[in-house]
Order: structure tokens, then sequence, then C-alpha cells
């Protein structure tokens, strides 16, 4: 906190005043000639006057300025989404791999349990990334980017449990529906990758 010079200020005057007079009257007798003497003292009076004393009390004042760095809106950004990425890339990385030789009539356990795993890291990933706040020029590619997901999100969770259930037609049906949501976000997947530096596409 800026804090003002205070300035104390003490003013003392002390004025001394000695007034002294006296006068005196004297008459000689057995004379019939009255001598008068008058003898006239002068009084003098002695003004004695201090100058006023004056004591100024300085007070010294510290500013002390602190410097904060913060990172920018695109900065944060860009911290928020690298650790969001990197935070599922791995495990959605393993699951499409898994997948990716599926035999949709006939899926391996294995693939079945990719599936739902995948349902579920997407279900995650979606939840993080909605509270992830974008600078505002970036806000639509943002939006963009979320919307594709979601829908991809879908398609994964129809899938799963077609695999399940071991119904191929909904599963092929549920793939396309994916496929299509993850083209509907490249232009959206493309302008955040070039703002941010990194790819979002694993």
């Amino acid at each position: 906190m800026k804090m003002k010079p205070i300035g104390m200020v003490l003013a003392l005057l002390l004025v001394a005043f000695a007034v002294a007079g006296c006068s005196g009257l004297s008459c000689s007798g057995g004379s019939p000639e009255a001598t008068t003497e008058t003898v006239a003292t002068t009084v003098s009076t002695t003004t004695t006057t201090l100058a006023p004393t004056t004591t100024t009390s300085s007070t010294t004042t510290s500013t002390t300025s602190t410097t904060s760095t913060t990172l920018s809106a695109l900065e944060a950004y860009r911290v928020a989404m690298k650790a969001w990425a990197d935070k599922y890339g791995p495990g959605l990385a393993q699951a499409y791999a898994v997948m990716s030789g599926t035999n949709f009539t006939n899926p391996t356990p294995a693939q079945i349990q990719a599936a739902k795993d995948l349902d579920v890291a997407l279900g995650e990933m979606i939840k993080d990334l909605r509270v992830i706040q974008a600078p505002p020029d970036l806000s639509p590619a943002h939006a963009g980017f979320l919307a594709s997901l979601e829908k991809m999100a879908g398609g994964v969770h129809t899938l799963a449990q077609a695999l399940q259930q071991g119904q191929s037609l909904q599963a092929l049906g549920a793939v396309a529906a994916i496929a299509g949501a993850w083209q509907e976000g490249t232009a959206a997947r493309t302008t955040l990758e070039q703002a941010l530096g990194f790819s979002l596409s694993g």
C-alpha cells in the first residue's frame, strides 16, 4: 500500500514582559522658600521575545513494489490443454490400438473391453475439457473441438454396447458415426493445434 508522507509541525511561542517604574518627591523645610526637586526616574521596559521554535517530524515512507508474473491467456490455455492431452493421450492411444483390428461381427473379449475403456475415458476427458477456458479468439474452435468429441463419445458408447451384445450392424453404424464426428471437428482441431503448437490428434 502506498502511504503519503505525513509531516507533524509543533510551534511554541513565549512572550515575556517586564515593566518597572518609580517616581519620588522630596521637600526641604526651615526656609520660607520651597524648593521642589523632582527626580524623574525613567522606567525602562524590557521586552523579550522568543522566536517560535518549530520542530518538524518527518516520516519516511518506503514503498515496496511487488512484481507478479502472470501467464497470458494463450499461455495459460496452452498449459491446460497440454496437461489435458498428456493425461488422456496414452490411454486413448492404447484403446485405439486394440480396437483398430476389431472384427465387428466377432469381436474378442479384449476388443470389447477396449471399447468399454474408451467409452469411460472419453467421458472423463470431455468433462475435463469443458472446464478449460480458452482465450476469446480461440473459444469458437474450442467449442467446435468439444462438440466433435461429444459426438464421438456418443458413438463409442453405442459401439461398446453393440460389441458386447453381438449386434454387428449397430457396431458398424457406431463406427460410421465416430468417423463422421471426427471429420466434423477437423477445422476446429486444426485451428487449436496451430495456436497451441502440438497435436490433439494423438
